[in-house]
């Protein structure tokens, strides 16, 4: 496990609050952009209905596995492990040429969420 004493301590905290904060924008904003997802890629409303449980449920499976056993990970290692396929699913998601694709990364940028966020307890 990392010692997070003295200003360590107060860095992770600030980074898990930046990481909370900017997570939320990200997860909110698929809503307004649903019309713009509907012409993008060519689907109607009904299917626009998928958006929001793709990102989700990859999210909370990824919580409940990761938060099973996140008393036995390495906190800073895990965050830095998970940081750059984050920042990868969210180039999947601009780069998806279907609208089954793009659902898929969405899974996957929830599940690598919530592999971060259970490791360090934020939900």
């Amino acid at each position: 496990m990392t010692d997070l004493g003295g200003d360590g301590r107060l860095a992770w905290l600030a980074l898990a609050r930046w990481f909370v904060a900017v997570d939320g924008v990200g997860f909110q904003m698929r809503g307004a952009l649903l019309p713009a997802f509907g012409r993008q890629f060519g689907v109607g409303t009904s299917a626009l209905g998928f958006v929001a449980p793709a990102g989700t449920v990859g999210f909370i499976v990824a919580l409940v596995v990761t938060g099973a056993v996140a008393g036995r990970l390495d906190v800073e290692r895990t965050l830095s492990a998970s940081a750059i396929p984050v920042a990868l699913s969210m180039v999947l998601l601009g780069l998806a040429p279907s609208f089954v694709a793009f659902l898929g990364a969405l899974f996957v940028r929830g599940a690598l969420t919530g592999c971060s966020a259970g490791s360090i307890g934020l939900y």
